[in-house]
């Protein structure tokens, strides 16, 4: 399996996603001052990502229950 083209992957997205599951500008500055290193910077982002898209998944079963 080949790897996917990450940072091509990213652009795509941009723009696209709902901004109620965005990342703001605080949300940013909050993951950046509470992060040790880029390491964590990175993890601390992909897991507020992860949260964020559950959120939308969860509202999206709401939705069609509905």
């Amino acid at each position: 399996m080949s790897k996917m083209n990450v940072m091509k992957k990213i652009q795509e997205a941009r723009g696209g996603i709902n901004y109620y599951y965005d990342m703001d500008i605080e949300d940013m500055e909050k993951i950046s001052n509470n992060s040790h290193d880029r390491f964590s910077l990175i993890s601390n982002a992909f897991t507020f990502g992860y949260i964020q898209g559950m959120k939308a998944q969860k509202a999206k079963d709401r939705k069609k229950k509905a």
